[in-house]
């Protein structure tokens, strides 16, 4: 359900899309890597500093070479939550859980810097002002990413963004996020009454506003993955 999400805001037409788990599978084989136009790297459950996973030293490999490649390619990578912070402390950035032992869960303002992520994208001049989202996380990108810019921030977090080379986006909070998603974790929390109340305030919280603001976004999103 969740992947699908991404995929219902993000699939351009005759597109094809597959389903990944970084934490699972094996090594892209080469001719597959080389055909995947865009990379969407979602949240998890894990940290993205963890390096006695045996693999995430593995997804950090793929990020690299999406990123930073040998040879010059189209490929884009777009990483929210978990994928914010991966491909941060993966490619030379720095991940850490947060100092305030407290997650933060909740509806909250984003700002952009006046930034081109490339020719055709400055989302301080595309998206609505002021924006708001659903940030969702315990953890977060405390120095940014090799060659990345700062593209968002938060009074709560310095790094909400980053454009690294025109070829990847990355944020802390959840454009992808929409009220039937937050039913959903609360419905698959209920033996875990903390996170039934971080989730509760976080569907109390969404409005409208958010939903459309979210949308605005994903359009853009959408744009870079198949530029």
């Amino acid at each position: 359900m969740y992947e699908g999400l991404f995929q219902r805001f993000l699939q351009g037409e005759n597109q094809k899309w597959i389903t990944f788990n970084l934490l699972e599978t094996k090594p892209f084989e080469e001719e597959l890597f080389k055909k995947i136009k865009g990379f969407v790297i979602t949240g998890s459950h894990c940290d993205a500093y963890d390096t006695s996973m045996h693999r995430i030293p593995f997804s950090y490999d793929i990020f690299n070479k999406i990123i930073y490649p040998e040879q010059e390619n189209e490929q884009k990578l777009l990483g929210v939550c978990w994928g914010h912070q991966a491909v941060g402390h993966g490619c030379s950035g720095k991940a850490s859980r947060m100092p305030n032992k407290n997650f933060y869960k909740f509806r909250d303002q984003i700002k952009f810097n006046d930034i081109d992520v490339n020719d055709q994208l400055n989302l301080s001049k595309i998206l609505p002002q002021p924006f708001y989202s659903i940030k969702c996380h315990g953890d977060y990108v405390y120095e940014l990413a090799r060659q990345a810019k700062l593209i968002s921030f938060s009074d709560k977090v310095e790094v909400e963004g980053m454009a690294i080379r025109n070829r990847a986006l990355t944020f802390q909070f959840h454009p992808e996020f929409n009220k039937m998603i937050l039913f959903k974790i609360l419905d698959e929390s209920k033996e875990l009454p903390g996170i039934q109340e971080i989730v509760q305030n976080a569907i109390n919280s969404f409005s409208q506003e958010a939903y459309i603001l979210n949308q605005y976004l994903n359009a853009q999103l959408k744009k870079f993955l198949a530029s």
